[in-house]
């Protein structure tokens, strides 16, 4: 009853909309007393709104059903424009990139050219000394790497004597169970 009730106050809450909407949409209407003429021409007016109207709601209704049809296919035209779009920045970015290169190139040429002097004027002291480092570093690297083959080397006797006793905790219960059942 209620259900009802609620119903019908929502139907006739909509027609009163669509009145109001149409309303403002479509012109006044003349007085009874107006030509006939113009009394054609304003119904046929507003038969051809609402008419269009119809055909309006019919578009989205269909549109909306297509998507709810074919959703992936629109998901999947969402995101390989999506893609698109990414690419297009991307190789635009490129191209700018690319024109500024030869002005980079330039610029890294120069700062070579300058570094290349610098190191030049660094005296005899500083490139023994940087040698000498290398050469420490080397030597603590070597240092480094025989210590972890040591290492290797134990844990692998290490992981070698388990299994032997392993093996022979196994011989030694085969043996006792031999002499237990013969």
């Amino acid at each position: 009853m209620k259900d009802e009730i609620a119903a019908r106050a929502v139907v006739s809450a909509g027609k009163e909309a669509a009145k109001r909407a149409l309303d403002e949409i479509l012109p006044p209407e003349k007085d009874a007393a107006g030509s006939e003429e113009k009394g054609k021409e304003s119904s046929s007016r507003r038969w051809w709104i609402i008419a269009g109207v119809i055909a309006a709601v019919l578009i989205v209704v269909g549109v909306i059903g297509l998507v709810l049809t074919y959703w992936k296919w629109f998901l999947l035209a969402g995101v390989l424009g999506l893609g698109a779009l990414y690419g297009y920045y991307r190789a635009r970015s490129r191209l700018r990139d690319r024109k500024k290169q030869p002005k980079q190139a330039a610029e890294a040429q120069k700062v070579r050219v300058e570094t290349t002097s610098k190191t030049s004027e660094r005296s005899e002291e500083d490139r023994a000394a940087t040698d000498l480092a290398a050469k420490e570093r080397a030597a603590d690297i070597a240092r480094l790497r025989e210590l972890e083959a040591q290492r290797d080397a134990a844990a692998e006797r290490e992981a070698r004597a388990a299994r032997e006793r392993e093996v022979e905790d196994e011989l030694a219960a085969m043996k006792a169970r031999i002499k237990r059942d013969g």
